[in-house]
């Protein structure tokens, strides 16, 4: 075959295979792969203090905070903490709890009023009651969830004493036990293990709004105006989900490799954040920025 003819033939296979791989990628373009580079930090808890103050919680112990919007974090050494919040008076507080089975349960709540520097710690008595972890719809007053379902407000006081705190609302039946499988809730939205979204209408009925695949286990919900963004595992091995709807409808899908994504937050000044054991990472239109 002539040589010319044969470069040319080869040029337009080539051609081709791209124009179909972009056909391709405009068909999925809602859904998105993001590699995770490794030897990240692994992150608990993620909490807004005010303007551009972050304060995360590190996997093995110790906290970072930023004051600059995330562009650059300081470590602070600390007990382990899992849980973060914060209230109208920016005191910080966390939670480190543990459901044991062949070990010691245990629940400890600490706070700060010096964004992290130093910490109180109370330990609690777990025959009366049991902190486990906090809400993540921030109030002006501190509040936790209990073992058994409760959500308990700060009335003020030392926090290791039952008295101090007043009860204010109750988990739905399937929620009140706790389990890393619970449905997942923020306002009047939740999804579940099957990645069943739902709304809850003025009759308090949970009904449909749409079905993500792909979710083995629901991690955190966050309604924010229109939108709502679920963080997941998924099925098909070590990864999680980060999904954006909009309107009830799926827009963004991202697929997280070899991470777990586990929460999602909204700052003081609107922007959002999701965290895991792959870092912190900044949402910037339809990519994650890696901030940590």
């Amino acid at each position: 075959m002539n040589k010319s003819i044969l470069n040319i033939l080869i040029a337009t296979l080539l051609l081709l295979s791209c124009e179909n791989g972009q056909k391709r990628n405009n068909k999925n373009e809602s859904k998105k792969l993001v590699e995770i580079a490794e030897n990240q930090i692994a992150i608990h808890d993620l909490v807004p203090i005010s303007g551009d103050t972050l304060i995360a919680a590190i996997w093995n112990g110790g906290i970072l905070r930023t004051i600059d919007g995330g562009e650059n974090w300081i470590e602070i050494k600390t007990p382990l903490i899992k849980h973060l919040s914060v209230d109208n008076q920016n005191r910080v507080w966390g939670i480190d709890s543990w459901i044991g089975i062949h070990e010691s349960s245990y629940s400890r709540i600490f706070y700060s009023d010096d964004y992290g520097d130093t910490w109180e710690k109370f330990e609690f008595n777990l025959d009366e009651f049991f902190p486990l972890e906090f809400p993540n719809d921030y109030s002006s007053v501190v509040q936790l969830i209990t073992w058994d379902g409760l959500i308990l407000e700060h009335k003020g006081g030392v926090p290791n004493d039952l008295e101090n705190w007043k009860r204010i609302d109750k988990l739905e039946d399937n929620e009140t036990e706790f389990k890393a499988s619970n449905p997942k809730v923020n306002g009047n939205y939740r999804i579940s293990q099957n990645g069943l979204l739902e709304k809850k209408d003025q009759e308090n009925e949970w009904n449909k709004v749409t079905t993500i695949p792909n979710i083995s286990i629901p991690f955190d919900i966050l309604k924010d105006s229109n939108k709502v963004y679920v963080a997941a595992g998924g099925y098909g091995g070590y990864k999680s989900l980060f999904v954006e709807i909009i309107n009830d409808s799926i827009q963004i899908e991202r697929e997280m490799k070899s991470v777990q994504c586990l929460g999602v937050r909204k700052d003081k000044k609107g922007r959002i954040w999701t965290f895991g054991d792959g870092g912190i990472f900044q949402i910037d239109g339809d990519k994650l920025r890696k901030m940590k």
